[in-house]
């Protein structure tokens, strides 16, 4: 029996030039880590993993202020859009956090 080729693989669908991905998150100090482990392979397979310990600190940063300074969940949200990287944070809490020094002070 003649051996016969593998039948090729369809096409994938091209990746979007834009794509985002929010990740919700409960008021726990271990949300800092799970946050900056989902990060890594998001950049990773998106062909952004020259970027990945900038935004690692960025979303650190982001996420440990939500934790610590409010009392309800947050979400991580990674946003890219015409070539740029987005990081942001949402926080439950209605307000802005407290200033630690009045502006005149500074």
């Amino acid at each position: 029996m003649p051996e016969t080729a593998p039948a090729p693989i369809p096409a994938l669908t091209p990746a979007p030039d834009s794509w985002e991905y929010s990740l919700y998150i409960p008021h726990d100090p271990r949300a800092v880590t799970v946050c900056r482990l989902t990060l890594r392979p998001i950049l990773t397979v998106h062909g952004l993993a020259g970027l990945l310990d900038t935004a690692e600190l960025l979303a650190s940063e982001l996420v440990t202020n939500a934790v610590l300074h409010t009392k309800g969940p947050a979400c991580l949200r990674l946003r890219f859009r015409d070539g740029v990287l987005q990081i942001g944070a949402w926080d439950a809490d209605p307000e802005p956090p407290e200033p630690a020094r009045k502006l005149e002070d500074l």
